[in-house]
């Protein structure tokens, strides 16, 4: 690797560094006593240094897709892309009702990836790098149903069983599937290793490329199942990705909410194809990613129903 490539990734790097210091201070300042000089509301703080949080943000997300071409994989572990999202998020959380718990939430978002800086500007000199340019191996058709059926399995029996589940949020009720999936005496054998993104995803990587992405969600209303699916393709960049949207509901029926889901799934402009019914709450989709009507992804709907 040439030496100005090198100086490239040393700057990207650095800026990476001051974009998160930056970036956690406004989240500080916004769930914490704040300086003298911010004296606002919660919401007018929001709204003042909102723009500030959503230009870091995406300065942070488009440095980590410039150094994946690199082969350098950072996981962004922060998945609050407004500052607003995080305020809804930690005023549901009675983790985080103290000062000092917030403080350390917000930090741990980022260690991982402090660390992996601080190691990559000591060690840069000494480190080889292999620009990306092929697509990844497509997760296989077999692995992927054997995936769904492992998910439909284990919904199926927190169906069963909803007291134990009924407290969860969409975190928890995301471990249960991950611990089954993780465990699962038939996808070890696959060498597919199952991670956590961010609060309700499931992936599995292959280099750099996010080749099977599971979310999963509490049934909130139509617009919530759009913006949802519009989260799940943003994490899907290569053709032949394979995905699938989990849906829990809370509801005491279920019936109005499987015919909502199908009609409404339709209605997603990245919408191209239904491919069929593998169950009455299993539903098998063709979409094409953001952007790019020529990449087609596979996204399973699959829904259980654990009421509160």
């Amino acid at each position: 690797m040439s030496q100005k490539v090198k100086q490239i990734i040393n700057k990207t790097l650095i800026q990476l560094k001051r974009d998160i210091i930056r970036i956690q201070s406004i989240m500080k300042d916004s769930s914490t006593s704040r300086p003298k000089e911010y004296m606002f509301s919660p919401e007018e703080y929001l709204e003042k240094f909102e723009s500030d949080y959503k230009v870091l943000y995406q300065n942070i997300e488009s440095n980590l897709s410039f150094l994946e071409r690199y082969e350098i994989n950072l996981i962004h572990q922060n998945t609050f892309e407004s500052l607003n999202d995080f305020y809804q998020y930690r005023k549901g959380k009675t983790q985080l009702y103290s000062y000092d718990s917030r403080r350390e939430y917000i930090s741990s978002l980022y260690e991982d990836m402090e660390r992996d800086i601080q190691y990559l500007l000591k060690n840069l000199s000494n480190l080889e790098f292999k620009k990306h340019a092929t697509d990844p191996e497509p997760l296989g058709e077999d692995i992927y149903h054997v995936i769904l059926n492992t998910i439909f399995n284990t919904g199926r029996s927190m169906e069963r069983y909803p007291s134990t589940n009924i407290d969860k949020d969409e975190e928890g009720l995301r471990d249960v599937l991950l611990l089954t999936l993780q465990n699962s005496n038939e996808l070890s054998a696959t060498g597919e290793t199952f991670n956590k993104k961010g609060k309700t995803d499931i992936l599995i990587r292959h280099g750099n490329s996010n080749v099977f992405v599971a979310e999963c969600k509490i049934w909130r209303g139509e617009l919530n199942h759009i913006e949802s699916i519009d989260q799940l393709l943003g994490y899907l960049t290569w053709r032949d990705s394979k995905s699938a949207l989990i849906i829990f509901v809370r509801n005491k029926k279920i019936s109005s909410i499987l015919e909502k889901t199908k009609k409404f799934t339709a209605k997603h402009p990245n919408y191209l194809k239904h491919l069929n019914d593998e169950n009455e709450s299993w539903f098998n989709y063709r979409f094409h990613i953001n952007g790019d009507p020529n990449r087609e992804v596979k996204l399973a709907v699959l829904i259980f129903h654990i009421p509160t």
